[in-house]
């Protein structure tokens, strides 16, 4: 099974990628995957679900993404509205057009954190009922597919991380993978990755690995800012380095509860 689903993380098709991570969340809670089988590869693959922004170039992404921009600027009328609808077009607007240049905005949403996936099928479903509200049925139905598409995106996302609180085999190399994703996702997306470590936060391979190693990293890059005088970025870093210690400590994690 494990071929299986690195076939679909990897294939050219972002269609296909959305369905191995639902494999993968599959195969860990019907132990059809061993979870010995976790290798940093697939690792990587499955954490990388919190960082598509950065790097999915897949032909049907990006053709799904320019299709979205061209239809965005017919609804225009919607950017100047001062109501719900109007700051979740704006929202929309503002994610949309940072993905390309790898960028999770949620500026529009006037939000620092979150995610810019579910923000967007929320909005879009919003936008949506409020068109068939003024029986408007010929502008609903772009922002229902819209609010689908980003619903499929977030739904995989949640199965897959969903998935991983139940791992429990945890090797070198899995953590490998695992960190090679871990510094690079928002800090909404690093509190869900550690998040799915609440179980086995005292294992020493995760503790010292991703735990112990991500908390000296980022006391570097704090002391770093500090006497670069970069406040606003210490700041932030120091909001990491809370996280990761309320993580470090075994904090209670509800693992039924929805992550996005």
């Amino acid at each position: 099974m494990k071929t299986k689903i690195l076939h679909l993380l990897n294939s050219d098709s972002f269609a296909d990628y959305l369905q191995g991570l639902h494999a993968f969340a599959q195969g860990i809670h019907t132990r059809e995957l061993p979870q010995r089988d976790i290798d940093g590869a697939l690792m990587q693959r499955i954490c990388a679900c919190t960082t598509i922004e950065q790097w999915a170039e897949h032909d049907d992404f990006v053709e799904r993404l320019e299709e979205l921009v061209d239809h965005l600027v017919e609804h225009g009328d919607l950017i100047a509205q001062q109501n719900a609808v109007g700051q979740s077009f704006r929202g929309i607007v503002s994610f949309v057009n940072g993905i390309p240049s790898g960028h999770h905005n949620l500026q529009g949403f006037k939000v620092t954190e979150g995610s810019g996936w579910l923000l967007c099928q929320r909005g879009g479903a919003q936008i949506a009922a409020d068109y068939a509200d003024q029986n408007r049925e010929t502008d609903a139905p772009f922002f229902t597919e819209l609010a689908a598409w980003f619903g499929d995106i977030v739904q995989a996302q949640n199965a897959a991380l969903q998935a991983l609180h139940a791992v429990a085999d945890w090797s070198l190399d899995s953590t490998s993978g695992f960190m090679e994703v871990l510094p690079f996702a928002t800090p909404h997306f690093q509190g869900l990755l550690l998040d799915a470590l609440a179980l086995v936060v005292e294992n020493p391979i995760v503790k010292i690995e991703i735990i112990e190693r991500y908390l000296q990293d980022l006391r570097e890059d704090h002391e770093q800012l500090v006497a670069a005088e970069e406040r606003a970025e210490a700041a932030a870093v120091q909001r990491r380095i809370q996280m990761l210690q309320e993580k470090r400590w075994g904090t209670v994690v509800d693992v039924d509860a929805p992550f996005l």
